[in-house]
């Protein structure tokens, strides 16, 4: 009936289709196959869309332009890469993304032209100081630390740039596991693993992350740009 639907409201030319969770009622085999159905279908047309979805898979796959509401705000409008890489708040680094982007609470040392983090359990260099870092610092020194899940990865303890804490979850999804580490009342951390590696629960699990794919959002949750991005 779904699908029938569609094609009732694709048999007609028009200037602009509005879908409202068209997918949400099949299956998972089926939303996948309608899914790729709807992107094929839109290219070869050229047709122009408006689609709403709470599904963060379906908005990345189909969308050229995607609008990131919250509480009835658009708090991004940007490409599908762009949201994904540079969320524009915490709301939406933690809304895009399965498993969702990693938050750390993390407090901010300014020393010598670099940024020092501290966290429970977060070993990291201090990183360039730049602009944007201090006038966000000027409200405070509390920031948010954000790295993706597929960043990170089983590090050594010694490394440079890890997370540390007992392992709470291993789940070997086949090609991957999610490996999560629980710190307690600072929350927990997932990571996307491409290693067979066997972890017993409670286990001390370092993971390491280049500071290059770290993401710093202000006291606000909003995202502080990167050394040499624009504002």
């Amino acid at each position: 009936q779904q699908r029938t639907s569609l094609a009732r409201a694709l048999v007609y030319p028009a200037r602009v289709y509005l879908f409202d969770e068209p997918l949400s009622n099949l299956d998972a085999k089926l939303r996948l196959e309608a899914r790729g159905f709807l992107n094929h279908l839109q290219r070869d047309m050229g047709m122009t869309a408006v689609y709403v979805t709470h599904d963060q898979a379906e908005a990345m796959a189909l969308a050229t332009r995607i609008a990131v509401m919250d509480q009835g705000r658009i708090v991004q409008y940007a490409s599908p890469i762009e949201i994904y890489r540079r969320p524009a708040t915490t709301f939406v680094a933690n809304f895009v993304g399965n498993p969702p982007m990693n938050l750390i609470a993390v407090t901010a040392t300014p020393a010598d032209g670099r940024l020092a983090l501290r966290a429970d359990g977060l070993a990291l260099a201090p990183l360039p100081m730049t602009d944007a870092i201090g006038a966000a610092l000027r409200a405070g020194p509390q920031l948010t630390l954000g790295v993706r899940p597929e960043h990170l990865a089983i590090a050594a303890p010694d490394a440079a740039g890890t997370i540390t804490g007992p392992l709470f979850a291993n789940e070997n999804m086949g090609p991957e596991s999610l490996v999560t580490i629980d710190r307690g009342e600072a929350g927990r951390v997932t990571a996307r693993i491409f290693i067979d590696d066997h972890l017993a629960l409670g286990e001390t699990v370092t993971l390491g992350f280049s500071p290059a794919h770290v993401h710093l959002f202000d006291g606000a949750g909003a995202r502080i740009p990167a050394a040499g991005e624009a504002a």
